[in-house]
């Protein structure tokens, strides 16, 4: 792991909407003696469509060793719909396990680790919110003040913002429906 070179870091996000603050999203990053322990967790609050309330609430916790992803806990509440997502790996597994059903994905197992920019080049990243492994292509571009990553999944796409010590800054999606959403780091 490059970016994380202190024992713990933390990112703090506003979250805008089309311009609009909607909430937050916050992460935490700790060293554990060999592991990294990632904890996560998001807050939104808007309107779809002017009149529709929309909540949306996301906690997750992912434990890293050399790359790959031990474990995963993720619970996400949204209009009301709650859906958890546990991953761990056995050997040369990693299993997750989604509304009851458990899946066998691979060994190495990587999320969007956005925090880590080299975590996220792989062929392939696991969403923890809906547990689904996505195959996913990159596009890393140097910037004057640093670089970006366009990461495509099969539908959609993220652009993540980093500085020169490749922190990362700011993230950017299109989401279907709705608009255009932004991270803006808070220092």
């Amino acid at each position: 792991m490059t970016v994380v070179a202190d024992a713990t870091q933390q990112w703090n996000f506003d979250v805008f909407l089309d311009g609009k603050k909607i909430g937050f999203h916050q992460f935490f990053v700790e060293q554990l003696e060999d592991d990294y322990r990632v904890a996560s967790s998001a807050y939104f609050k808007f309107k779809l469509f002017f009149f529709i309330p929309i909540t949306y609430r996301h906690n997750a916790t992912e434990v890293w060793r050399d790359g790959c992803l031990l474990s995963l806990e993720s619970e996400t509440r949204r209009r009301g719909n709650e859906t958890k997502v546990t991953g761990t790996s056995i050997g040369n597994m990693f299993l997750v396990s989604h509304n009851g059903e458990t899946h066998e994905i691979g060994n190495c197992v990587r999320s969007f680790a956005y925090w880590d920019p080299l975590l996220l080049t792989h062929e392939f990243l696991l969403n923890g919110e809906t547990g689904k492994y996505l195959p996913v292509s990159l596009d890393k571009k140097n910037t004057q003040s640093g670089f970006k990553i366009t990461i495509k999944p099969p539908s959609g796409e993220l652009l993540l913002k980093y500085n020169e010590d490749g922190k990362w800054i700011a993230l950017e999606a299109k989401v279907k429906d709705l608009g255009t959403m932004k991270y803006t780091l808070v220092e």
